[in-house]
């Protein structure tokens, strides 16, 4: 069948595909996704792989690049909605999958900014994930950072570990927390977000180091709130940065890392 036929087809469609998003919409905001039916639409004259071709047609047309610009860019903020990594954003996501829900594969409700590992790790069976536009949750937060310094072949290396904060206090908020959960596995953020703190430890070490040198460890931990402060307009407290930041400030300021085994990290470190 080509496009042109494709695309008559699917407009005849709209009044029902309108109904179908506002399905969409009321079951994402009562953290229903699962409620929506699977499949084609009734008496459907297209075919899965219609809908997919409709989709690259979508992706291609210069008639909808507002539309994919705006969903990319200005509702995520230039960010992955899933890892809130601020690179290689350029791929939308399917929050329900279109080859199981394909009257949604061009419903801009369904489609959200991702960067292509939450999209190639975000499986197709899976339906309990968080909706980005309906799910307030970096309200709460459910993202923790441990450090430790390691000693490998005389030369220390700090190294993260993140972990999930269950909450909920009724049933809506465990339920909310259950599904976040299921985010943040699913799409293993965890090893993710320790990988992503290797270049910001990296990059800056050196500067820490010698913050720490000639100022001494509050001077280091004044420097890292400021840093944090600003970063905090970028990224939420469930992101790798901010966890990480907060994390680093409270082993300096404890003394769980003491100034000397600081100035013995190396550059590279690793995970």
């Amino acid at each position: 069948m080509k496009e042109s036929e494709l695309k008559k087809i699917y407009n005849t469609k709209e009044k029902i595909l309108i109904q179908k998003e506002q399905n969409l919409k009321d079951n994402a905001k009562k953290s229903e996704l699962n409620q929506c039916p699977h499949g084609l639409l009734p008496d459907d004259q297209l075919e899965i792989v219609d809908y997919k071709r409709l989709y690259e047609k979508f992706r291609r047309s210069k008639k909808t690049q507002s539309v994919r610009e705006y969903l990319l860019n200005q509702i995520s903020g230039n960010a992955c909605v899933y890892c809130e990594k601020r690179s290689g954003n350029d791929t939308l996501d399917h929050v329900l999958p279109k080859s199981n829900y394909p009257y949604l594969t061009v419903s801009p409700l369904n489609l959200v900014s991702s960067c292509s590992t939450c999209n190639s790790k975000k499986g197709a069976t899976i339906t309990n994930l968080v909706h980005p536009y309906f799910d307030e949750f970096n309200s709460r937060k459910f993202v923790s950072c441990e450090i430790e310094l390691v000693c490998l072949s005389s030369k220390y290396h700090i190294v993260t570990k993140f972990n999930f904060l269950s909450f909920g206090n009724t049933l809506e908020e465990q339920r909310l927390s259950q599904k976040l959960q299921t985010t943040f596995n699913e799409l293993e953020l965890a090893n993710r977000y320790s990988e992503y703190c290797v270049p910001i430890i990296n990059e800056n070490i050196l500067k820490w180091q010698t913050e720490l040198n000639l100022r001494g460890t509050q001077s280091l931990v004044d420097r890292l709130k400021d840093d944090l402060k600003a970063l905090q307009s970028q990224y939420s407290n469930n992101s790798c940065v901010v966890p990480f930041y907060e994390s680093l400030i409270n082993s300096l300021d404890n003394g769980n890392i003491s100034s000397a085994d600081f100035l013995k990290i190396k550059s590279p470190t690793y995970i």
